[in-house]
């Protein structure tokens, strides 16, 4: 056998050596990556799982927030009105108020009826 033919039988035997390994290591390289697949997938599952939920408990605080809101706004409406009540009966102890002074100053003496209901008239209040 000459060397060129040497070489030839080498090259050969590399290749099939080769084609060997390629055909032992293939299914074992399918099979790990139909394991990083099913992984994958598996994975995925959990995190829509976890999405779904995170979905349901963010539309339950939705809810809240709205029912908080409107209890919120019902008692920003009753503050307002219990500021207005307030308002007027400020108004009205400030009227009285007046009245009692304005009655102060006048002069004491004798009063009939008739001045006295008068009196009570300027200041708000109607003789009976």
């Amino acid at each position: 056998m000459n060397t060129k033919t040497k070489i030839y039988i080498g090259i050969a035997l590399v290749a099939i050596i080769a084609i060997f390994a390629g055909a032992i290591w293939q299914p074992h390289k399918i099979t790990r990556l139909e394991r990083v697949v099913s992984d994958a997938k598996q994975t995925a599952s959990e995190k829509q799982d976890q999405a779904a939920a995170k979905e349901i408990e963010a539309a339950e605080y939705k809810q809240k927030i709205e029912f908080l809101e409107q209890q919120l706004a019902d008692i920003q409406t009753n503050t307002r009105k219990q500021d207005e009540k307030l308002e007027k009966a400020t108004n009205s102890s400030r009227n009285a108020r007046g009245g009692v002074e304005r009655a102060k100053r006048t002069r004491a003496g004798q009063a009939n009826t008739a001045e006295l209901c008068a009196k009570l008239a300027e200041i708000g209040h109607s003789c009976e």
